[in-house]
């Protein structure tokens, strides 16, 4: 009796969208038959075996494996940001798409609902965001001074990481705002009498309402009243 010694291949299972296994028999089905019906059922991914990966989502139009898309992609970058000529470039291409408005508010739609859904999915992520909002806002009010503030009046970066990680261990439902104001009024005459820096030691977490008083409340004491 002749015995056969060669081991039978398993037969293969077709998988839906994110590698559920269907658990029919798809000995026969080829890769673009499998990419041809996620595109009927309305997938933009099915699940085949790359040489690279594994079991691993492909996309249903291109054929092509999602991990190796996303690896061929990041070495290209890498590649284009190497020199300085090359960073330049991607600059002024990423600002030429931005003067589109369509463009811009597109891009701007993206950022908010990938903020959103990582905030609400990591708090230290929207600690992170809060803290660099704040100083992203100190800055740029710091700079639309007039006259402008001097550079040695502006905070260093040290600095800056420093407000950061203080405005990451306030509470999240306080606002963060400067105890002696960056460019603070006298309520009647609007006299411009004092410059507050933007240091640790000059933030604090404050209620809404509180935050609306401070610049009067600070100057009429500065003041002697």
């Amino acid at each position: 009796m002749t015995i056969d010694t060669k081991a039978k291949k398993p037969l293969r299972t077709t998988r839906g969208f994110g590698g559920a296994s269907t658990g029919k028999p798809n000995e026969q089905k080829s890769k673009s038959d499998s990419a041809r019906e996620a595109i009927e059922r309305g997938e933009s991914r099915f699940n085949w075996t790359c040489e690279r990966h594994g079991e691993a989502d492909h996309y249903s139009k291109q054929g092509a494996c999602v991990k190796c898309c996303s690896d061929r992609n990041r070495r290209a970058h890498a590649q284009r940001v190497a020199t300085p000529e090359g960073r330049k470039a991607r600059n002024d291409y990423q600002q030429e798409r931005r003067s589109i408005p369509e463009v811009r508010e597109a891009i701007n739609a993206y950022h908010r609902r990938y903020d959103e859904s990582r905030k609400a999915l990591d708090p230290s992520y929207a600690a992170h965001m809060r803290a660099k909002a704040v100083n992203a806002n100190a800055i740029r009010r710091m700079r639309e001074l007039e006259p402008p503030r001097p550079e040695t009046a502006m905070p260093s970066k040290e600095t800056l990481r420093e407000c950061a990680e203080l405005v990451k261990h306030f509470p999240a439902d306080a606002e963060v705002d400067h105890a002696i104001p960056l460019r603070g009024f006298l309520p009647g005459t609007k006299e411009w009498v004092v410059s507050g820096l933007h240091v640790p030691y000059n933030l604090e977490p404050m209620e809404a309402r509180s935050n609306t008083l401070t610049p009067h409340l600070v100057l009429l004491s500065a003041s002697g009243a």
